[in-house]
């Protein structure tokens, strides 16, 4: 499982200029990033990518093209479409290699270190080096957004109580462009392809996404849990769920239904 925030959701993204017939393939995987962050607040690593920027402007080509609840699922599914096209030989993309495994450490020795509410995973043997540049052994923090009024702000998981009891609400404020929304056009009451609405315990949406963003999840899991309103939450099944343990205690969800806590779809 990921060792992100919650609230992170790893995505894999295409970019480019139509007009010149060239394109980036690349991730994002950092700590609480998310497909509304395209070109909005992340504009991507490359060098290459930000020298056309700098000549030919934004690209009018931004497409999220899939999203992951784990970061290193999403760095190998880049690397394998990578390969496939083998971009760094491919006269229409600007990346320079065919994947990047400096981050796979399968079936290696290998720890985790953290610093400034960051983790990152190394050697072994490189440990005593970040070890001296102030890192400490272990995972950061997990953090939780919070949001009042028109207020958001990152907090950590064990001061969220606290929050909560003065007028805070789980979640984040975000306002999100249709432009770069991945599941835009798919759904809405104005679309044939509308079916219903989807319920949640903090509001009903048109379109699924908009729920998922709205509420910081996983769209995947969001719609099982909609789509088995009768299904009863476990012990086991909110330990493992990212949603129930996001929006709700224990004893909150523990022995209801999915349709008692609020969620469901419906024509």
């Amino acid at each position: 499982m990921s060792s992100n925030s919650i609230y992170t959701i790893p995505y894999t993204y295409l970019i480019g200029w139509s007009s010149l017939d060239l394109y980036y393939y690349g991730r994002r995987t950092a700590q609480g990033c998310n497909p509304s962050d395209l070109f909005e607040s992340y504009f991507t690593s490359s060098k290459s990518v930000k020298a056309y920027i700098e000549q030919y402007g934004a690209p009018d080509v931004i497409l999220v093209r899939q999203t992951f609840d784990d970061p290193v699922d999403c760095a190998r599914w880049e690397c394998k479409v990578l390969r496939r096209l083998d971009v760094k030989n491919h006269k229409r993309m600007l990346n320079k290699v065919n994947g990047d495994f400096a981050w796979d450490y399968t079936d290696v020795d290998s720890i985790w270190m953290s610093k400034n509410g960051t983790s990152k995973r190394v050697l072994r043997e490189q440990s005593a080096d970040y070890l001296s540049d102030g890192w400490t052994e272990g995972r950061a923090v997990d953090w939780t957004w919070v949001k009042k009024r028109k207020e958001s702000k990152r907090v950590s998981s064990n001061e969220i109580t606290g929050y909560l009891e003065n007028g805070w609400e789980r979640g984040r404020i975000v306002h999100i462009p249709y432009k770069n929304n991945y599941m835009y056009g798919k759904e809405g009451k104005d679309t044939p392809n509308f079916k219903g609405y989807w319920h949640t315990p903090f509001g009903i949406f048109e379109r699924l996404d908009d729920a998922a963003n709205e509420l910081k999840v996983s769209y995947g899991s969001l719609y099982r849990i909609c789509m088995n309103p009768n299904d009863v939450v476990t012990v086991h099944g909110y330990n493992i769920s990212k949603i129930l343990r996001h929006l709700f205690d224990k004893e909150e969800c523990v022995g209801k239904t999915y349709r008692e806590l609020g969620f469901k779809r419906e024509e």
